[in-house]
């Protein structure tokens, strides 16, 4: 049975102002889907925002020896059922060897994100989007070095001529270029 994160963990210290500083706790066989809607749908967590809080079920993985004080009670001897709800903030990062990370807040902190095998698609899906991002974003940045410079409409006209722009799965759900739920598409 799936406890709520907060009859496992502790929330976050709120002086902790910097998000950076948050703990990190890592979720494996995690599925992210919208409460309001199918719990069996898969949801993409690029859409969390304070329009559309989603939640996460997956299995909270043991915390080092240091970190177990972050637990409400003894520390669980196995990888703990939980659910973590009201997700308005997501991360991500790229690595030097381009893998990508995916971070979901929570109350007691960020969540990373090992997909279960039913959010594996959507996960993917995430992943390459951020790809992208970073792509076009140091695209940008190499061409505003050049002399004749480019805009950024044209930059996105460049990129979607080329071979990325023949993988389905990178153009059906640009969330990330969007601000406002007014402004997403319908997304699967």
């Amino acid at each position: 049975m799936s406890l709520h994160e907060s009859a496992v963990l502790k929330p976050r210290d709120p002086s902790l102002t910097n998000s950076d500083d948050w703990p990190i706790f890592s979720l494996q066989s995690a599925f992210v889907y919208d409460p309001l809607g199918d719990i069996s749908e898969p949801c993409n967590l690029l859409h969390a925002g304070a329009y559309k809080p989603l939640a996460i079920s997956g299995k909270l993985q043991p915390l080092p020896a240091k970190a177990r004080r972050l637990f409400l009670r003894s520390s669980p001897t196995h990888h703990q059922p939980i659910v973590v709800t009201d997700v308005l903030q997501f991360s991500y990062g790229q690595y030097e060897d381009g893998s990508v990370e995916v971070w979901a807040a929570g109350r007691a902190g960020w969540y990373t994100i090992n997909p279960s095998r039913a959010y594996k698609d959507v996960y993917a899906d995430i992943t390459q989007a951020i790809k992208l991002l970073y792509f076009a974003a140091d695209t940008y940045k190499e061409m505003k070095k050049l002399p004749t410079g480019l805009d950024v409409k044209s930059l996105f006209v460049q990129v979607g001529r080329g071979p990325l722009a023949r993988r389905q799965s990178l153009l059906t759900c640009p969330v990330v270029l969007f601000s406002t739920p007014a402004d997403l598409p319908n997304c699967p």
